[in-house]
């Protein structure tokens, strides 16, 4: 465990000086539940499988921007789930543990959209009305 926390902080350390001077990387960790879909087929005992949970998961992402347009993207997780189960038969007893470990790799480019920038406050408002014709008169005797 020591070690895969000493290689996402060397990453870290890594691809934070690629940034160029753009945005700052984008980091997140936490923690993930997943869920497997089943078959729609139906299995010995005549129920339908619903798939299985795995939820002791994490989750560890960062975003590096190259331009301001594409950043590179990397995911790393995990999940686990173990079962036990035990039965007696015929005077003896059979014990069985199952222990499942998945963990993803994912990477990739993400391309974000520039938003142009909006116009002014003064080319949107509306054009100003001449003052009214009594206050143009005051105007000129003074």
């Amino acid at each position: 465990m020591r070690r895969r926390a000493t290689l996402v902080l060397g990453v870290l350390v890594l691809t934070g000086g690629t940034a160029l001077a753009q945005d700052r990387p984008e980091v997140s960790a936490g923690w993930r539940l997943l869920h497997i879909s089943g078959s729609e087929a139906e299995d010995i005992s005549g129920t339908e499988d619903d798939g299985v949970n795995l939820p002791k998961g994490w989750y560890f992402d960062v975003a590096v921007p190259i331009t301001p347009m594409f950043s590179i993207v990397g995911d790393i997780g995990g999940n686990y789930k173990s079962e036990s189960v035990s039965f007696t038969e015929q005077g003896l007893t059979f014990s069985g543990t199952a222990k499942v470990s998945l963990h993803t790799f994912l990477g990739g480019i993400r391309l974000r959209r520039i938003h142009a920038s909006l116009p002014s406050r003064r080319s949107c408002s509306a054009p100003r009305e001449a003052p009214p014709a009594s206050r143009r008169r005051s105007a000129a005797r003074r």
